[in-house]
C-alpha cells in the first residue's frame, strides 16, 4: 500500500460519536498495547523525518495533544513535555526523543501518572520514489483511576 502526504496539507477525519471506543475498552482493562505498521509513503525522507521530529508543532496537528515543547536539546536526542487532553482527563508527561538522521527515532515516556511505559520507534527506509515506514508504538496505561482524576 503506498499513501501519498502533502507536506502543508493535513488530512481531518470525521467525529464518530461513540459510547465507547475498542481503545478505552483496552484501557479499561489495564493491558499492554502493542501496534505496528509497516507502510510505503509518497514522501521525501526529510520532511516526513523532521515533521516527525518536529514536537514543538504537535499541538498544532496531533489529535488529543494540547501543548508540546522542546525543553532540552543536544546532538542526536532532545526531551520533550507534552500535554494531551480529551473529555475524561488531561495529563502532561515528559518524552525523550533519540534520533539518526535520516533512519530511526525512538521516543519513550516511562513511570509518569498516565503511563507506566510508552515506547514509539520509527524506521525509515529511503526506496525509489517513495519511503518505507516501519512503525512501532508500546505502552500500558498506569491505571484507569489516574486517567478520570
Amino acid at each position: 500500500m503506498i499513501v501519498g502526504i502533502l507536506p502543508c496539507k493535513l488530512a481531518v477525519n470525521k467525529i464518530i460519536k461513540r459510547r465507547h471506543s475498542i481503545l478505552l475498552d483496552k484501557f479499561m482493562n489495564s493491558k499492554e498495547i502493542i501496534y505496528r505498521k509497516n507502510v510505503d509513503i509518497i514522501c521525501k525522507n526529510n520532511i516526513f523525518f523532521y515533521t516527525i521530529l518536529n514536537v514543538d508543532e504537535y499541538k498544532h496537528f496531533l489529535p488529543y495533544v494540547t501543548d508540546s515543547e522542546i525543553t532540552y536539546k543536544c546532538d542526536e536526542c532532545f526531551n520533550a513535555d507534552l500535554q494531551i487532553e480529551n473529555i475524561f482527563f488531561k495529563e502532561k508527561y515528559k518524552s525523550i526523543i533519540k534520533y539518526k538522521y535520516p533512519t530511526t527515532i525512538m521516543v519513550s515516556s516511562h513511570d509518569t501518572s498516565l503511563f507506566y511505559h510508552l515506547i514509539t520507534e520509527w524506521d525509515i527506509k529511503d526506496k525509489q520514489n517513495y519511503i518505507n515506514v516501519n512503525f512501532y508504538i508500546n505502552f500500558k496505561v498506569s491505571s484507569i483511576h489516574n486517567i478520570f482524576i
